[in-house]
């Protein structure tokens, strides 16, 4: 694959991946929540 490619992909699983972390942790009851709470807010 092309370097450039592989960075932006990179780049966005990462971005994403704190996103995702940052709303859970930012919830008391993550146990409870489904995909569409903590991905929406």
């Amino acid at each position: 694959m092309n370097e450039t490619l592989v960075v932006i992909v990179r780049g966005l699983i990462g971005f994403f991946s704190l996103l995702i972390f940052a709303r859970l942790i930012g919830k008391q009851q993550v146990s409870q929540l489904t995909f569409f709470d903590y991905v929406f807010g």
